[in-house]
């Protein structure tokens, strides 16, 4: 029988296999439709950006992992973590 050390080993490897260490979820609107927005940051260095363009209205942005921030050319809002 394996112990929980093994058990433990297989999951901290399997996660950076997977690149999931240090996962975080953005959670925000678009600034210009309203609508929803998630977007993981992860690995073992996340982004601290990512450029995203709304699937709805075409609107690009920065979403600002370090500032919880949605950014775009005319001002930013606030984003948050489920």
């Amino acid at each position: 029988s394996r112990g929980l050390g093994d058990v433990y080993k297989r999951q901290v490897k399997l996660i950076k296999y997977t690149d999931l260490q240090n996962a975080e979820i953005l959670v925000g609107n678009c600034p210009c439709c309203e609508m929803p927005i998630k977007q993981f940051f992860g690995g073992e260095t996340p982004a601290a950006t990512f450029e995203y363009k709304c699937s709805a209205c075409g609107t690009s942005c920065v979403l600002d992992r370090e500032k919880r921030m949605i950014e775009t050319a005319g001002g930013s809002s606030r984003a948050g973590w489920p």
